[in-house]
């Protein structure tokens, strides 16, 4: 069944034994309103085109009468043409030269079909201008609640097929990855024993050390982040965990220059809180009619004069820069922003990979290079799911920098066990690394 011309409908009849297949007849002209009916016999070997004009400009004929039908008794209502088998339509279709039809097509051919066998011709410009598109909103909105329905059914055979596929991926990653990755996690785990034993001593010498604190709540995030890397690695997204490494990089690198620094430098980076917290605010209140518009919800305006006075008075004190990004770090020690801060305490090696990981956060075009893909299959895979390739990085990026965030805190006010275990710790991730290298060149030798 195939429709090429905006007034022309073409009709075969066909049948079961028939070996030679009609080819669609197209009409291209604008003019004609009618119908062209091929009928083919059995054993017929060469077919006959009979032509009935069916349109209502056609003076009436007794052919004509017998083949129209009485408009009083036969009406188009909206319910007969929603409720549509698609999958009998589809191979309808299939017979005549359209592989795969889409759903618009066959709503729209079995409109069309419909309204033929109840007027007895072609739609007219004012069905197909001004009743067609109700109609096929009506069907789109039919079909979407029953396809809510039909997943709704089925949701559970959906989400087990989904996990035992995932299970079995998981298993490839641990068969491939689960030394290292077990590594890392043992890794994690002693970065927060060393820390936990050390500052059980500092605290009973000096339990009113703010700077301390700090180091502790920035050690504890960068724990919490390096769990979450944990986790997306061994489930194969190491796109994700690449991106949660980029927030590990940064806490470790502030650790290292709170650590570095007087308490002065530690006091301007808790206080710069309010400057970030102003400006989400300002930014909220911006927006907040279009994100609550069906509500009478209105905002704190008591809370936010709190915040920007005392954001005024920080900016008093510390200067216009204070209310900068970066703004906290003093412009005597280093310029305020994050590479001239990973310089200053010397681990500005890793900014290449913190360039990369920072590319997977945002939407920009480079953030399009997946690093769970080899080089050669970037543009020739969509890749939207887990991978188990390209963890090898992510794996010993994120055992320097938990390994890093942990001496800051360990030489912060050092004893003979920290050193001891900074040392320890030094020694397992070099371990770590090699191990990840040995790893990628067999991964290298294997694939080449």
């Amino acid at each position: 069944y195939n429709i090429t011309g905006t007034y022309g409908v073409d009709l075969y009849a066909d049948s079961d034994n028939n070996t030679n297949k009609p080819k669609p007849y197209n009409i291209t002209g604008t003019y004609y309103q009618g119908v062209y009916l091929y009928a083919y016999s059995k054993l017929q070997q060469t077919k006959k085109k009979t032509h009935k004009n069916l349109s209502k400009k056609t003076p009436s004929t007794k052919n004509n009468k017998k083949m129209r039908y009485n408009r009083k008794q036969h009406s188009i209502k909206h319910s007969h043409l929603i409720i549509i088998n698609t999958n009998y339509k589809k191979r309808k279709i299939n017979n005549y030269g359209i592989e795969k039809p889409n759903t618009g097509e066959k709503i729209l051919s079995f409109i069309v079909e419909k309204y033929i066998s109840v007027k007895g011709y072609f739609p007219n410009d004012e069905f197909i201008n001004d009743k067609l598109p109700k109609l096929l909103t009506d069907a789109t909105s039919t079909g979407s609640n029953e396809l809510v329905k039909f997943i709704k059914e089925n949701m559970n055979s959906m989400l087990e097929e989904y996990a035992d596929e995932r299970n079995e991926f998981e298993n490839l990653v641990h068969d491939q990855w689960g030394e290292i990755l077990g590594n890392l996690e043992v890794l994690i785990i002693m970065c927060f024993e060393s820390v936990n034993l050390h500052s059980r001593d500092i605290y009973n010498k000096d339990s009113d050390d703010c700077k301390l604190n700090v180091l502790m709540q920035l050690h504890a995030r960068a724990l919490r982040v390096s769990n979450e890397i944990l986790t997306l690695l061994k489930t194969g997204y190491g796109d994700g965990a690449n991106s949660r490494w980029r927030t590990l990089y940064e806490l470790s690198v502030i650790s290292a220059f709170l650590s570095k620094n007087e308490f002065y430098v530690t006091k301007r980076y808790m206080e710069h809180e309010i400057i970030r917290t102003y400006k989400d605010i300002k930014e909220y209140q911006n927006y907040y009619e279009r994100l609550h518009p069906d509500d009478d919800y209105i905002p704190n305006t008591d809370n936010f004069e709190k915040i920007k006075e005392q954001r005024d008075e920080l900016i008093e004190k510390y200067g216009k820069e204070f209310d900068y990004d970066w703004g906290w770090i003093p412009k005597e020690i280093c310029k305020p922003y994050f590479k001239a801060l990973a310089k200053f305490v010397n681990v500005d090696h890793l900014i290449p990979y913190y360039n990369l990981s920072s590319a997977s956060i945002h939407g920009l075009s480079r953030g399009l290079y997946n690093t769970s893909l080899p080089s050669e299959k970037q543009e020739k895979i969509l890749h939207w799911g887990a991978s188990n390739y390209g963890l090898g990085e992510t794996i010993q990026n994120t055992a320097i920098s938990i390994c890093q965030a942990t001496t800051w805190l360990l030489t912060y006010k050092p004893s003979m066990d920290s050193i001891i275990y900074q040392q320890t710790l030094e020694f397992f991730m070099i371990d770590m690394k090699n191990s990840i290298l040995e790893m990628d060149n067999n991964n290298y030798c294997s694939n080449n």
